[in-house]
Order: structure tokens, then C-alpha cells, then sequence
């Protein structure tokens, strides 16, 4: 005990007090730590002027004779030295865009594999798990809108993904936007993304919106003509014709007629297609190149399908004999077309409760199929119901849902090698990824469709230069032809101004229903606490009443209610409604139902 003892004062004679305090064992004055090389300040000769220097990690610390602390600091690429004011550290610039625009230099750069799934980094605000959503390709960037998890939450978000810098955005958007789907058919226009119809959690919908990228804003559309019936499942593409719309479930059947949604008109049309026709169905996938739509599988009557059919712009059908590795039959498939070849990607069969992650392509000019082999398939989800686009020869994926079980947020990229040209784009317009990207007031597969101002606005709002109406206060509608005025029109114009909504919005000191301030004035106006759920952007709300005045197709004092549906049909978006989380008897009620058709 005594040399262990000893050995301890040893040590603490060379290192300090630290182990015999920490035993507890010595008596003796504790050494102070030796001091530092430099002069502590509270220490300083105030009567001695002269500069002292005191080296550190960032720079060199100055004493100078007016009594302030100064930092030098020396610029490495012009050699320039400043001294700055320690006392003053407002000369010390360091704002929040400066680390914004910092940002993008030091994310790394991802090198990508040919023919290889690579999770994608990605970077800011990122998008929730979901499946039955939309996702199109604009010049660099992708743009994501709706869908939903599983029965749970339905989603009206839209992102902006920048495919070059790899960063999420969430803009900021003015105007109504639908609620949230999914199922929902979506095609891009110019610099106008629309939205038909859909799944919802109240039901199956047929209103349609528009969002325009460059004034950032949602409008509903009223046209004329024949519109489809309240539907989801159906898919909608852009042709020469217009927005071509097919298929999906009506509540009761599984629809095989086709729309055109005519752009030049703004208005809805339902010709009569010829040939041979498909079977009814929901939830196939569909694409338009060259002149050609093609539907691939799908949902109908019991059956999932793989079979193939064409339509071309005179509207005849055709069914394709197709050669080669013909994939399973499937539902909820992800498809994109590129460089003459078509990608169909996952897609499930939940009548033998499989999901895929196997990827093919159709040779569009020999009708012949191949099972690709795809590196690092692992990295693919088996789901359906998910996204992808081409933005330039990267093939994007993101989301998809495995049956009832769960949902994907999975961002994943596919670098696929093409030397594919697009048609001539008219009108300075730019070809990326075998399509052309139009330029401002023009739009159509060759940019050669030019975009005016339907009635100038009816003078109530301003034609921007992409044909597209922004309403004045208190006015809405594609060409601002519907009033929405405000209680006491916010009093007068110094108070407040009048939003989209009907409300107003008041200026800093005035409050109240119409911005007067004065609670008099407000307590004799009609008061009203709103519609019930808005209307479910279903109806227009009277704010006086407090009552929903809904759309065809809907009732219900919300407008909630899809009239001539019912429940209890095999499709999906029927399933959707009724999940209780246990999959697997809703997976048995779905081979039993379908079995029995």
C-alpha cells in the first residue's frame, strides 16, 4: 500500500493534483496550472500604449493605444488586410440569403451509373410518403402534386424539384387549390399544369383545375361541353387534339370512353372513338408518343390485364401484338417514354397479393418488349401507384404504395443513355428530353398553339404573357368572370383590399369584418361564420348566408355528396375508404370480390 501511495505522488508531482484529489487522499496545496503564453486582459498595463499581439487559430488579436480589441484579418485572395473593431461587430456582415446562395456550391455532386437505381440526394423541404400522385417534367424542373397515404391523409401539396441542384421547394401559391387526391389525371400545357377528377377522401370527384407556374396560382375551371362523370383510376394525356382523357372508375362501371379537353376553345368534347376498342378498366398505364397514345394493363371486372392497345390522332383504336418478354399482368405501373422506347416500371397484382420492381421497355418501332436488366434493383421499391418523368436521359421515381401496407418516399434515378431528337419546336421553343419546352404565350407538342387572353379578362383582371388571366381583387374565374365582393367592400380602399375568397384582408390598424375598426359598424352588417368545410372547393360559398351553392354532380351542405354513386364496388379507390389498417382481410376481400365477377 505504502509503494502504491508513492507511485501516485510520483505521477502527481509531474502532472498536477488530479489523482490524489480524485482519490481523496492528499492534504496537499493544490499547484495552479502554469500560465498561458499570452497576458490575461484584466491584467494589462492601461498606461502602456504600445501594440500587442496575441496569436489565434483564426487570425491575430490587437491591443491599439485607443483602448479597443482588434481582429486582424487578411483576405487570401488580394492580400488585403483589415483590422475590424471587436467592440463593433456590426461590420461583421452575415445575412441569411448570403448562406442561401452559399448552398448549392458545397452540396456534393452525385455521379450517376448508366442503367443503375440510385438513390438520389436531395436536399431542403422533402415530400411525405404517398402513391397516386403526379409528377411532370418542366425545362430542369419536376413538378409533384397530390396523392394520397393510403386512407389516412390525401395531400394538395405541390413541389418544385430542381433535377440539376437536386433541391425540393415548396412555392408559395396564391388561388384555391383542389383538395387533396389521388388517382387524379394531370397533364402539362406550356407553363400550365391541370388537374381532372380523382379520388378523394369524401369520394370520387370530376372538377378541374389549372395551376399556372409562372404566376404561381390554382384556378378552377368551368368549361362548356360534355365533361366525363365524377371518376379516378383514368389517365390523361397531351396530343394535338388537346388533353386526352380515357378510361377509370365511375362508381359503377369501369369507363372506356375518351374526352378531349380542347385548349384552343376551353371547352370539353366526347367523340367516338373506332376500332377495336378497350375493355373498360382503371389504374393502367398510359403515354403519348409520336402521334401514338398507348394504354398498357389495368384493373377491369375482376381481371388485371397486360394487354396493349394504341389510338392514334384520328382517334382509332388498335390492339397491339407485341413480341418479346411481355411483363405480367399488372395494375398501378409507372410508364414514361424516351429516345422510341417506353419504360413501364413496378406495379402490383393484388389478386395474387405481388408487387414488382422489375423494369421494361416497348420498342415503339418493333412492338417487342424487353425485361431490362437494371443494376442495384434493390433500391427500388416493389409498389405501385408511384411517379416518373424524364428530365433530360435521368429517369426520376419517386413514392408508390404496396398495396394496403404502406407507402414510399423513395427519390431514386435511373441514367438511361439516348440520342433521341425532338420534332421541329416552333417559336424559339427549346427540345429537352425528346420534348419540346415552349417559350411564353405559345404552347402544344410544337409549340406552335398561341395562348391570348380569352375577352381580355372581361377587363377585370391582366392577360399575363402566357395567355393566362390575373384577377383584380374581389374577381375569379379563368377570365375573372365571377364577383366575389367583399362585407361593406372593406369599407374603402385605404383599409383594406378584397381577396380571392371574398374576405378582407385589413391594413395595420384597421380590423373587423370590413376593415372599418370601428365594431359598431361590423355588429350591423350580416354575420357569418363561413361554409361548412369551404364547400369543399366543390360549390361557392355565400359568406352571407353561410350556405354552399354546389356544382352539378354534387349536393349536401358541404358539398361533399358525388350524386348517382355508390359504395361497395371492387376498385381500389372503394377499398380505400373502408381500410381499417389490417391488409390482409381486405387483401382476402379483394380476391374474394374479384373472384366472383
Amino acid at each position: 500500500m505504502l509503494i502504491y501511495i508513492l507511485l501516485l505522488w510520483l505521477i502527481n508531482t509531474k502532472n498536477g493534483p488530479v489523482l490524489i484529489e480524485k482519490f481523496g487522499r492528499s492534504n496537499k496545496k493544490q499547484v495552479e496550472s502554469p500560465p498561458p503564453d499570452f497576458e490575461c486582459i484584466d491584467e494589462l498595463d492601461e498606461d502602456d500604449t504600445t501594440p500587442k499581439e496575441y496569436p489565434l487559430k483564426i487570425g491575430s488579436l490587437y491591443h491599439l493605444s485607443d483602448g479597443n480589441w482588434y481582429l486582424r484579418s487578411e483576405d487570401s485572395t488580394n492580400q488585403q488586410v483589415t483590422l475590424i473593431n471587436m467592440n463593433d461587430i456590426s461590420r461583421i456582415k452575415f445575412t441569411e440569403k448570403e448562406i442561401e446562395a452559399t448552398l448549392p456550391d458545397k452540396q456534393p455532386e452525385q455521379k450517376l451509373k448508366d442503367m443503375e437505381w440510385t438513390p438520389l440526394l436531395a436536399f431542403e423541404r422533402f415530400p411525405r410518403q404517398r402513391g397516386g400522385h403526379s409528377m411532370h417534367s418542366i425545362g430542369d424542373y419536376v413538378v409533384l402534386f397530390g396523392g394520397c397515404l393510403l386512407n389516412i391523409q390525401c395531400f394538395n401539396d405541390l413541389f418544385l424539384f430542381n433535377a440539376r441542384t437536386r433541391i425540393w421547394t415548396t412555392p408559395k401559391v396564391f388561388g384555391i387549390p383542389p383538395v387533396g387526391r389521388s388517382g387524379f389525371g394531370s397533364l402539362v400545357n406550356g407553363a400550365r399544369l391541370y388537374i381532372f377528377g380523382g379520388h378523394t377522401l369524401q369520394g370520387l370527384v370530376n372538377d378541374l383545375f389549372v395551376f399556372d407556374l409562372e404566376s404561381r396560382s390554382w384556378n378552377q375551371l368551368s368549361w362548356p361541353g360534355q365533361a366525363p362523370t365524377p371518376r379516378a383510376g383514368h389517365k390523361m394525356v397531351l396530343t394535338k387534339l388537346g388533353g386526352l382523357i380515357f378510361g377509370g372508375f365511375v362508381g359503377e362501371v369501369y369507363s372506356n370512353d375518351i374526352y378531349i379537353l380542347d385548349f384552343v376553345n376551353e371547352r370539353w368534347g366526347k367523340p367516338s372513338g373506332g376500332g377495336d376498342v378497350p375493355l373498360g378498366r382503371e389504374s393502367f398505364s398510359m403515354t403519348y408518343h409520336h402521334g401514338l397514345t398507348y394504354v398498357f394493363g389495368g384493373y377491369a371486372k375482376g381481371m388485371i390485364m397486360n394487354d396493349l392497345y394504341t389510338i392514334n390522332e384520328d382517334l382509332i383504336w388498335q390492339k397491339r401484338e407485341v413480341e418479346g418478354d411481355i411483363p405480367s399482368p399488372r395494375q398501378g405501373a409507372a410508364m414514361a417514354e424516351y429516345d422510341n422506347r417506353i419504360f413501364i416500371v413496378g406495379g402490383c397484382n393484388p389478386i395474387l397479393f405481388e408487387c414488382y420492381n422489375d423494369v421494361y421497355t416497348l420498342d415503339t418501332e418493333s412492338m417487342s418488349f424487353t425485361n431490362v436488366t437494371v443494376e442495384k434493383k434493390r433500391n427500388l421499391r416493389q409498389v405501385a401507384y408511384s411517379s416518373m418523368v424524364f428530365a433530360g436521359s435521368l429517369l426520376i421515381h419517386f413514392g408508390g404504395c404496396k398495396l394496403l401496407q404502406y407507402c414510399s418516399d423513395s427519390l431514386i434515378g435511373l441514367a438511361v443513355a439516348s440520342s433521341e431528337t425532338c420534332p421541329p419546336c416552333k417559336n424559339d421553343g427549346e427540345c429537352r428530353a425528346g420534348h419540346c419546352s415552349c417559350k411564353q404565350g405559345w404552347q402544344g407538342i410544337d409549340c406552335t398553339q398561341q395562348v391570348l387572353c380569352k375577352q381580355n379578362c372581361l377587363e377585370q383582371g391582366i392577360c399575363l404573357s402566357n395567355g393566362y388571366c390575373k384577377c383584380y381583387p374581389g374577381y375569379t374565374g379563368s377570365i375573372c368572370q365571377l364577383n366575389v365582393p367583399c362585407p361593406g367592400n372593406c369599407t374603402d380602399e385605404e383599409h383594406g383590399i378584397c381577396e380571392l375568397d371574398g374576405k378582407c384582408k385589413c391594413f395595420e390598424g384597421f380590423s373587423g369584418t370590413t376593415c372599418s375598426g370601428n365594431p359598431e359598424v361590423d355588429s350591423k352588417l350580416p354575420q357569418s361564420t363561413g361554409c361548412l368545410d369551404e364547400c369543399n372547393h366543390r360549390g361557392q360559398c355565400n359568406y352571407e348566408t353561410g350556405l354552399c351553392a354546389c356544382e352539378d354532380g354534387f349536393s349536401g351542405p358541404d358539398c361533399s355528396l358525388v350524386q348517382g354513386t355508390e359504395s361497395g364496388y371492387t376498385s381500389i379507390w372503394d377499398l380505400l375508404k373502408d381500410y381499417d389498417g389490417e391488409h390482409e382481410n381486405d387483401l382476402d376481400t379483394i380476391r374474394r370480390t374479384n373472384a366472383n365477377l
